[in-house]
């Protein structure tokens, strides 16, 4: 189950131990239901609008997760928690630059 942010639950309950399973007689509730997918980006999207925020998508927090794990751990560890069968894939498609410069080079490319 995903943990979304207080204001994206609109209401739902906290989750319970066994949450998923029917609470009223034989049949699940809309709420009691696991998330799926798109409704996690339906209310990621509406969060996020009503936060002013623009350009971040699920995606983005996949790439941010690569990112972070490729700094700390190495690609090969990316690519095996995205599920890629290529860290060529990790690299190109979801690992940002690291575009931080190393004082040392600024320093020769200003004395060249």
């Amino acid at each position: 189950m995903v943990l979304l942010p207080r204001e994206a639950r609109q209401g739902r309950p906290e989750p319970r131990p066994g949450d998923g399973a029917p609470l009223r007689g034989d049949r699940e509730e809309p709420r009691d239901r696991p998330l799926t997918t798109n409704n996690i980006r339906r209310r990621l999207r509406d969060v996020l609008a009503a936060a002013g925020i623009t350009g971040v998508t699920p995606h983005s927090f996949r790439r941010t997760v690569a990112t972070t794990i490729e700094r700390a751990a190495g690609a090969d560890v990316a690519a095996q928690l995205l599920g890629h069968t290529s860290t060529e894939i990790t690299v190109k498609h979801y690992i940002e630059p690291n575009t931080s410069i190393d004082a040392r080079t600024a320093t020769i490319l200003e004395t060249s």
